[in-house]
């Protein structure tokens, strides 16, 4: 199992790599598995950024649900790279049924290699891939050198609040959260907190999907069932602390151009 396959795992929650070939039959039911285009969308509509002229580059895009619905709704242009092979054959998919194939182009591929030779995009979006590019600071930093001097990062992450005991490196409280971010020569343009009801039914539905193929899975390979029954308990989990710890948080940023940072030296 190499490095990529094993950070994949982890952003899509599993904690044993052996399960990277089974998440193309686990995810079937499901388009989208990780943001929300809709928000994402009625973001970009109120602050101005819903213009077909626009180049975008979404990082770890999963199948697509992203991508191709921004192309169809502002036809512009979208590039979208995910370490899934699987997932990217759909997201092709996907943009010929919604006739956007052409303003969609659809890369398997390490994210964390692309950035360090893309460039003039003008919004660069990161649906909850996680730590996949380092923490806040260093992954809008080499983000950052994919950009337009002017150029949006739209961020779909979580952070704890301040005060709250936690032990994890990998996700800060928010005022270092928000502390990183503007070191890396960013400013907050918008934030948006997902209501408590709409996350709790995004994550039922989503685990609902999972459990029926892995009860398939295990019927099939009761071998692993072991395998399978973990990561079902890892999902339980992270549902747990998405719902009743974790601040998610979709934002908006923009580059302050008062600070004088070389986005570029990361290529």
């Amino acid at each position: 199992m190499n490095d990529l396959q094993k950070n994949i795992t982890l952003s899509l929650d599993g904690e044993q790599t052996e399960l990277f070939n089974y998440f193309p039959y686990l995810m079937q039911d499901l388009w989208e598995i990780g943001s929300s285009p809709e928000q994402i969308i009625k973001l970009m509509c109120e602050h101005g950024l819903d213009k077909p002229t626009i180049r975008i580059l979404d990082l770890g895009c999963g199948k697509g649900s992203i991508s191709v619905r921004i192309a169809k709704e502002f036809g512009c242009r979208v590039h979208g790279i995910d370490g899934m092979e699987a997932f990217i054959d759909e997201a092709r998919q996907w943009a010929v049924k919604y006739q956007v194939d052409h303003l969609c182009r659809f890369e398997a591929g390490d994210i964390r290699e692309a950035v360090k030779k893309l460039h003039n995009y003008d919004i660069a979006i990161l649906g909850s891939i996680g730590p996949v590019l380092g923490n806040v600071r260093e992954t809008l930093e080499k983000t950052g050198a994919c950009l337009k001097p002017d150029g949006y990062i739209i961020l779909d992450d979580g952070y704890f609040p301040d005060g709250y005991a936690a032990n994890e490196e990998d996700i800060p409280p928010r005022s270092v959260y928000f502390s990183q971010i503007n070191q890396a020569g960013f400013e907050t343009v918008a934030e948006y907190i997902p209501d408590d009801d709409d996350m709790k039914s995004s994550d039922a539905f989503i685990y609902h999907h999972i459990e029926k193929r892995a009860q398939e899975l295990i019927r099939e390979y009761p071998q692993y069932e072991l395998l399978f029954e973990n990561y079902l308990k890892s999902q339980r989990e992270e549902n747990e602390r998405l719902e009743n710890e974790i601040i998610c948080s979709l934002l908006l940023l923009k580059r302050n151009k008062s600070l004088n940072i070389n986005y570029y030296r990361y290529c």
